[in-house]
């Protein structure tokens, strides 16, 4: 199968999933709902770096149904001068990005770390995000996803993804705990309780009583 459109089957998976996640920080507890939409592909596998291929500058959710079509290849956008790192041009390349995604519905599965997300901690970034969560599961590679909000609801959404390369985005940042992880398919209402250190909580509590 041609590898982009590999990286969209494993990102057309999710359409359908939701993920509850419940922090804790300092006796709080946040709740985060996280979905998924079509559009978000193109900035998570990096299309948008590719500012020399005409065909990606459509409606991204577009894109998205033409690559899972086989109408734009990764052969296609292999042609770009950006696909490809290049220190010397300060290219970031997103092949590396590519190679990486497979694992995608993978590092959510599997236990990460996540942090609260503060910019200005990184002056150097241009990435603004409300957590990030950062995977050691899938050594020699790091991955980092970061989550944002949407304006208008109570929602979150994925807006970056790539691979650790020399910069370490977790400095600086707040580490949360993660209590509480549920994988919930939409259109059953079937669910997995993935990993629940609350219940763990409270039993302790009820047998010290």
């Amino acid at each position: 199968m041609d590898r982009l459109k590999e990286c969209a089957e494993v990102f057309s998976g999710l359409l359908d999933t939701k993920y509850i996640l419940k922090l804790g920080r300092k006796n709080v507890l946040t709740e985060l709902e996280l979905v998924f939409d079509k559009k978000d592909f193109y900035h998570l596998i990096g299309l948008q770096k590719l500012v020399d291929i005409s065909n990606l500058k459509k409606d991204r959710g577009i894109i998205f149904d033409e690559i899972m079509r086989g109408n734009i290849t990764y052969e296609m956008i292999q042609s770009s001068a950006y696909f490809r790192e290049n220190q010397a041009k300060n290219i970031i390349g997103i092949e590396k990005r590519i190679d990486v995604f497979i694992f995608f519905e993978k590092l959510l599965d599997s236990p990460h770390s996540v942090f609260k997300y503060n910019n200005k901690a990184q002056q150097t970034s241009k990435i603004h995000a409300e957590f990030l969560l950062e995977s050691r599961e899938f050594l020699p590679d790091i991955l980092y996803l970061f989550l944002d909000k949407f304006p208008n609801a109570d929602l979150r959404y994925c807006k970056s993804f790539f691979p650790k390369t020399k910069k370490d985005y977790t400095i600086r940042q707040t580490s949360m705990t993660l209590l509480y992880k549920e994988k919930v398919h939409i259109g059953t209402g079937k669910s997995n309780i993935q990993l629940d250190r609350l219940t763990l909580v409270c039993d302790n509590v009820n047998a010290d009583l």
